[in-house]
């Protein structure tokens, strides 16, 4: 995965998850599932889809790409209308060979300007912000998927596709609870996820109703798109605030993966759809006020 390292809090009044000044976090929580719809203060930290494909080993078992070269001048000649400026990594300095399926170039549309398109070696990624939509991410996403395969130089390798994510990392200040007690409480009321543990476990049975963090991971078999779906809370720091981070992915491996740029369209219609239905049936209720969504929608 290729996050980006410099996210900001979500911007508006209080930010998604944070009480308004002269009003509280709503409490009552709706079994309907709103639509999907825009929100003025989003929880996003980064919406990432990351393509990689299939590297060759080398007489010492190291991996390469032998299309790269040639392929990063092509991808620029393509994608340089609309993403004009090329950033070089640091690690572009070090040998392929040691640092396969690392990003090393970036494209942006201006200097320090999001979203943007990342390449390396075996891999592409197409990275955006606080500023993200699906009218306009999709977009990008269809241009680079087309691009990668324009520009790689198959006479001198096959590009074998082995793996799509689409991922979208969300951030949750847990301050924001107001009447919560702890961790799990928050997650119970807020994002519709219970977690019990025995409290025989501890001398103290209060101990289990009060981690100190959290790292859990759901994976669960797809069929549309065929693949694995993801939802994943931990806890972490967000501009030194204490929040809950949560992601929903999608995870197509080789043996199911569009064959074609055309055929990527409808992975990424039913990759979003899915992604989509996860966050709002997960933070319906208080917490998609407070992001200025619509329980109604």
């Amino acid at each position: 995965m290729t996050p980006r390292r410099d996210a900001r809090l979500p911007q508006g009044v209080g930010g998604c998850g944070q009480q308004s000044s002269g009003s509280g976090m709503l409490k009552a929580l709706t079994n309907r599932i709103p639509k999907p719809h825009d929100l003025p203060r989003k929880p996003l930290i980064e919406a990432i889809f990351e393509l990689r494909w299939a590297l060759q080993q080398g007489p010492a078992g190291e991996s390469h790409d032998p299309g790269f070269q040639i392929l990063l001048g092509r991808f620029y000649d393509r994608v340089s209308p609309d993403f004009p400026e090329l950033e070089d990594l640091p690690v572009s300095l070090v040998p392929e060979a040691m640092a396969p399926n690392v990003v090393r170039h970036r494209f942006r549309k201006a200097k320090g300007a999001w979203p943007l398109i990342q390449l390396g070696p075996g891999v592409l990624s197409v990275n955006d912000t606080e500023g993200y939509t699906w009218q306009s991410f999709r977009p990008m996403l269809v241009k680079a998927v087309q691009a990668l395969f324009e520009a790689y130089p198959t006479r001198i390798a096959q590009l074998s596709l082995s793996q799509a994510t689409l991922r979208y990392v969300n951030a949750v200040p847990l301050d924001s609870a107001g009447g919560d007690t702890g961790l799990l409480p928050f997650l119970g009321n807020h994002l519709h996820t219970n977690i019990s543990i025995d409290p025989s476990l501890f001398d103290n049975p209060q101990t289990a109703g009060t981690p100190a963090a959290l790292q859990l991971r759901l994976n669960y078999p797809l069929e549309r798109p065929h693949g694995v779906g993801a939802i994943s809370f931990s806890t972490g720091m967000k501009e030194n605030v204490p929040s809950v981070i949560w992601e929903n992915l999608v995870v197509s491996k080789a043996g199911h993966l569009p064959a074609t740029p055309e055929a990527f369209d409808a992975w990424f219609e039913d990759a979003h759809a899915l992604t989509d239905r996860w966050f709002f049936a997960l933070c319906r209720g208080g917490l998609l006020t407070s992001c200025g969504g619509d329980n109604n929608a």
